[in-house]
């Protein structure tokens, strides 16, 4: 019997802390995205089956749209603001794909700000950019986006 409650104490340890020691599916991804009928070629990785932007090659390819936004480090508050209609300010590197860097892939704890309201969103950090998982991109945010029909 003792050794029954101690498989059991086992088993139950394993299964109640397995999310603690799981680990990620990460891959690149390979959704094809297009905007205004045109193929763009976004850094994208698919992680645990959800697909993952950068909100800075998002934001660049839709700036000058009604769709736009600005994305912005707020060292001061160590926050990514997101701020709507406001232009999209290139920092250099949007759009570059380059080599797989998902062995790179962390859980990021970066915060964001949208029009000052802070957004706990699911992130990872992957080759030292942050990646959001577009389904929690700020919903009304999007549903501009997919109104206007750009993504």
């Amino acid at each position: 019997m003792k050794k029954f409650l101690f498989v059991i104490s086992i088993f139950v340890f394993v299964i109640a802390f397995s999310s603690v020691f799981a680990v990620d599916n990460i891959v690149i991804s390979p959704q094809k995205v297009m905007v205004n009928g045109v193929q763009k070629n976004f850094e994208v990785y698919n992680i645990n089956g959800n697909n993952f932007f950068k909100l800075r090659d998002i934001a660049y390819v839709l700036n000058n749209t009604d769709s736009q936004f600005s994305v912005n480090y707020n060292s001061e508050k160590q926050m990514i603001e997101i701020k709507k209609s406001e232009s999209y300010t290139s920092v250099g590197g949007e759009m570059v794909t380059g080599t797989d860097k998902s062995s790179t892939a962390v859980k990021s704890s970066q915060k964001l700000l949208v029009n000052n309201i802070l957004k706990d969103l699911l992130a990872y950090n992957v080759g030292g950019n942050n990646f959001f998982k577009l389904r929690v991109i700020p919903r009304n945010l999007l549903r501009l986006i997919f109104m206007k029909g750009l993504l």
